[in-house]
């Protein structure tokens, strides 16, 4: 329903059913231990014409969802989120996830291309660490955030 609710805010024009399809869509994504809050905090990444406050309701809401208190699928959404949006807040989340001793690929793979979207020259250290620890299937992504932090350091 979440999902169909993102999409139909796209084709309303009245302000006010605008205005409570996102309300709604903001007490979906604010339920960070429901995997459904994911699916909310991209609809509403994608709505056309948030406020300044909205923005930030937004911002908060996906830096919340980085916690290890989030659902899994929350908390993969969200990383993905800050890395599109240039949420830094993410940050400490995303290298405790890399710091870590608990594997799962998925969230490896998406802390690794965060942290390259996020990170800095300090953050270097981490993903050759990691990608000492994470063996081949992590050696490519872990390059790749490199490349991009220190293609950033270059501009």
């Amino acid at each position: 329903a979440i999902q169909h609710l993102g999409a139909l805010q796209h084709v309303l024009h009245d302000g006010e059913t605008v205005r409570r399809v996102r309300e709604t869509l903001f007490d979906a994504a604010s339920g960070i231990g429901k995997p459904y809050a994911g699916t909310a905090l991209y609809a509403l990444a994608d709505a056309r014409g948030l406020t300044d406050v909205e923005s930030r309701r937004l911002r908060r809401l996906a830096g919340s969802a980085c916690s290890p208190r989030a659902n899994p699928l929350v908390r993969l959404s969200a990383f993905q989120l800050a890395g599109q949006r240039g949420y830094r807040e993410a940050l400490p989340h995303v290298r405790s996830v890399l710091r870590g001793g608990r594997r799962d690929a998925v969230m490896d793979t998406v802390a690794v291309g965060t942290l390259g979207l996020l990170g800095d020259a300090a953050d270097v250290a981490l993903l050759e660490s990691f990608s000492a620890r994470g063996g081949s299937r992590l050696a490519r992504p872990c390059a790749a955030a490199i490349e991009r932090i220190n293609g950033r350091k270059k501009k």
